[in-house]
């Protein structure tokens, strides 16, 4: 991905350049600005690490970028943890979409293809990689097609731990490098499920509890008219809300079905 943001770059300037570029056709934006993040090396000269030269380059580039901008971003927030990497990584994202820069941002963060995929120009692609499976070992090999495809990348189990393989390193190493993360996937999984399960509960409580205000103005209400709309429409806003609220736990998953029966009739 590195080696591709880098070829994009200098194929940019050699176009604006007039220069060839080595392909069979081309087409190219007229850009106003070249705004790259491409290297993870510290600044001692400045005194930033990695990640503060990181955030330095990153507010660099969406206080100067326009719309007729080409922004290059290499695998932002991987020098700070997982989850604030992703936070800020996503954050930075949007902004570089309201300002409409053309942009490359390439990402191991595997979340971030689909909390930005709500945005229409965004468009998801990855390098073809394939992942050849043996049934006689539980390792499996990669082969890199170095071929740019549509969609966001299949999630590879121990992608690191064949790379790591295809480096040499010591087979003990790897064995247990591929148990602490195995038992720590299986303990992320099992939190995952407890947490849409969570999700779901409540959300089959809040529809249940709307079948029941609906029941009781059927049954009980003399509100007629304008009142009675209103009722209703107090009654839908409340639902829409906590149902917003539900949505950082249950967006992206399966959604589970209420029997109308649950809400006390068939219809």
């Amino acid at each position: 991905k590195s080696t591709y943001l880098r070829q994009i770059g200098t194929l940019a300037v050699m176009a604006m350049c007039g220069c060839f570029v080595p392909a069979e056709y081309a087409s190219f934006r007229i850009h106003d600005a070249l705004l790259t993040r491409l290297s993870n090396d510290d600044d001692p000269e400045r005194s930033l690490s990695t990640f503060a030269k990181e955030m330095t380059t990153s507010s660099m580039i969406l206080s100067v970028a326009t719309e007729s901008s080409l922004i290059l971003i290499d695998e932002l927030g991987r020098g700070t943890s997982p989850i604030e990497g992703i936070g800020l990584a996503h954050a930075i994202a949007e902004e570089i979409i309201k300002i409409k820069a053309f942009t490359f941002f390439t990402t191991h963060f595997h979340q971030l293809t689909y909390t930005l995929s709500k945005y229409p120009t965004v468009v998801n692609l990855h390098l073809a990689v394939e992942n050849n499976t043996r049934t006689d070992q539980s390792t499996f090999r990669l082969r890199f097609r170095h071929l740019l495809v549509d969609g966001a990348s299949d999630a590879i189990d121990h992608y690191g731990l064949e790379l790591a393989r295809l480096a040499d390193l010591p087979p003990d190493v790897l064995t247990e490098a591929r148990k602490v993360s195995t038992k720590l996937k299986a303990q992320d999984d099992a939190q995952r499920a407890a947490s849409e399960s969570d999700a779901i509960a409540a959300r089959r409580k809040i529809i249940l509890r709307v079948g029941v205000q609906l029941e009781q103005a059927l049954e009980h209400s003399t509100l007629e008219g304008e009142d009675l709309l209103k009722y209703l429409e107090g009654i839908q806003t409340e639902t829409i809300i906590a149902l917003k609220d539900l949505l950082p736990l249950t967006e992206h998953q399966p959604r589970e079905c209420v029997d109308p029966s649950e809400l006390g009739h068939g219809d």
